[in-house]
């Protein structure tokens, strides 16, 4: 019967976990540990079978048996399990509460109690930005387990600042064996939280209270991180596990050197219960009316945002609808280090559409530095990227060439989809970014700027504000017809400085109630009409990408539509120098 219920929980975790078009569950480096059914030393060599004749039976015994929450018409449970649960189960399996596991202390198990020791020299080398190191704030733990549970937000601190990070990143930065931790000296600790629930309501997920004082209107300069995820609702990462009810906001650590005046983020809205859209802001403003991501019933939709970053070093995500969220980090922007930016009339730099189509696990490379516009030493850029024809869902992450694949997304496409984003991404010394596409399908990436050396111009952040709503005749005067190109003045206006200081401007560009399928091109009013696009659409659904455009010699935009459909433009910043 023991090894029956662990066919049921394996069973029940590989298909709630989906995590490949090619294999339900991750591999064997990460998560799980799965031999094969036989094993030899060589191609020729013999066979050495591993999996047992029991487990066979326990498997054919309970065929079609999985462990589902909430009821038998309940999502498959997400039962991961392990050999070792550290002295407690931890807040990640949807519909179990966490447990103590007396089991787990025996003497044959050595991972029960484990030790390490850490150096500040170690702490200083994975975040350079905090200086000398002086000390560890464990922020929050999860409730269940000794010491108050596992550490789910730990800030270190130095001369130079602090970063806080989640107890994940912390752990695998240092090669740690879990999150379940504390420290002999050397660091804080909060009051034990509350024992944790795998599903919350809206309780203190509202908005931080608005704080007086100035915004920080100082220029800033980009600096890429390695792609990392801050937030996973799915996983109680960085929030707790479980839905996000309607209306709820949550508060982010952004993660980033202290003075940090913005952050580069993706927003991914996952299977709300109904569509809606997603507003990311500064924490401690008012909440604007505008959306970082459209997120669409029972659907997978990212959003690229570069949001401002509150006086208390946190963003806000709030979710007009029921659902998961996802956020990823790919950079921040401070005044007075980092790189700066050089805005370019957008142009293509990859389209697989003249070729063979990438397949499913596949890594496309993509030189931006040393092409037309763009010198062989940026180290950095804003980028366009299409997912186009896919033949199955799956995602797409768009990472420096340098750095191991993150776990993150950059846009998330549907079968017989086709999606954009915008990505802000480093540049390694080859100049390259590199493509990942989850299941087949064809991409195009363009360019419309890069960071580094030579570059002219320093970020401004914005709280979101509406500059364009057709339908409600604001900034323009009724919805785009098919094929046209209407220009809108932004210098002097919002808070913007006039030409020639305004250089380019961020925003989303949103498309709705659209008569057909279809794409937006911005553009510095060019003639003809530039053959990029920078946002596609079709009928029955809003969508929602940020745009880095630069402006014409008398600070315009140009909006061409392909085919008739209202458009609303919500402005979070510009480039001026």
């Amino acid at each position: 019967q023991a090894v029956q219920a662990q066919a049921v929980a394996a069973r029940s975790y590989a298909l709630a976990e989906n995590r490949y078009s090619y294999a339900r569950t991750c591999d064997l480096q990460v998560c799980q540990v799965y031999l094969g059914s036989a094993w030899r030393s060589s191609l020729t060599g013999s066979f050495t079978p591993i999996e047992k004749a029991p487990v066979d039976q326990a498997v054919a015994a309970t065929a079609g048996v999985v462990r589902r929450a909430g009821g038998p018409s309940g999502p498959i449970a997400y039962t991961m399990f392990s050999s070792s649960s550290g002295g407690a189960t931890a807040v990640t399996s949807l519909g179990f509460t966490p447990v103590v596991d007396d089991g787990d202390d025996t003497s044959a198990n050595p991972y029960h109690r484990w030790t390490a020791t850490i150096s500040a020299a170690t702490l200083q080398n994975a975040w350079p930005a905090i200086g000398t190191f002086s000390g560890v704030e464990v922020r929050a733990r999860d409730g269940a387990g000794p010491w108050g549970g596992r550490v789910t937000s730990i800030r270190v601190v130095g001369s130079g600042g602090s970063v806080t990070l989640t107890g994940d990143q912390f752990r695998r930065a240092l090669g740690l064996r879990s999150t379940l931790f504390t420290f002999d000296g050397g660091a804080s600790e909060p009051p034990p939280n509350p024992p944790a629930s795998p599903q919350f309501s809206c309780g203190t997920r509202v908005a931080p209270a608005v704080v007086d004082g100035p915004v920080d209107e100082s220029g800033a300069r980009f600096t890429a991180v390695p792609p990392v995820r801050l937030v996973d609702t799915r996983e109680g990462l960085g929030a707790p596990l479980g839905l996000v009810p309607a209306g709820c906001t949550i508060a982010i650590d952004a993660q980033v050197p202290d003075g940090a005046s913005a952050v580069a983020v993706n927003v991914t809205s996952v299977d709300p219960s109904a569509s809606g859209f997603v507003t990311a802001y500064p924490c401690g403003r008012e909440r604007p009316w505008a959306s970082a991501t459209q997120g669409l019933a029972r659907s997978i939709v990212a959003g690229a945002a570069i949001v401002p970053v509150g006086p208390d070093g946190q963003i806000c995500v709030f979710l007009q609808q029921t659902g998961h969220l996802v956020v990823d980090l790919f950079g921040y922007f401070r005044p007075g280090s980092g790189d700066l930016f050089e805005p370019i009339d957008a142009t293509r730099r990859l389209d697989t559409r003249n070729g063979a189509m990438p397949g499913a696990g596949t890594v496309t490379r993509v030189r931006i530095a040393g092409t037309p516009g763009i010198p062989a030493g940026a180290r950095g850029a804003a980028l366009t990227v299409h997912a186009l024809s896919a033949q199955a869902p799956g995602f797409v992450t768009v990472y420096p060439c340098s750095a191991a694949r993150p776990w993150v997304s950059s846009l998330n496409v549907p079968a017989g989809g086709s999606v954009t984003n915008h990505v802000q991404v480093g540049l390694p010394d080859t100049g390259e970014v590199c493509v990942y596409t989850m299941s087949p399908m064809h991409l195009v990436v363009d360019v419309s700027g890069w960071y580094g050396d030579g570059a002219t111009s320093e970020f401004f952040a914005l709280t979101p504000v509406r500059a364009i709503d057709t339908r409600e005749q604001q900034g323009m005067v009724g919805a785009f017809t098919a094929g046209a190109d209407r220009p809108i003045g932004l210098a002097a206006t919002l808070g913007m400085p006039t030409v020639p200081q305004l250089r380019a401007v961020v925003g989303v560009v949103t498309t709705t109630e659209a008569a057909a399928a279809g794409f937006i091109t911005v553009h510095a009013c060019r003639t003809p009409v530039p053959s990029v696009s920078m946002v596609r659409y079709v009928p029955g659904a809003n969508v929602a990408v940020t745009v880095v455009g630069n402006v014409d010699a008398e600070g315009r935009w140009c909006l061409a539509s392909s085919a008739a459909t209202h458009l609303v433009v919500d402005v979070n910043g510009y480039f001026a120098g």
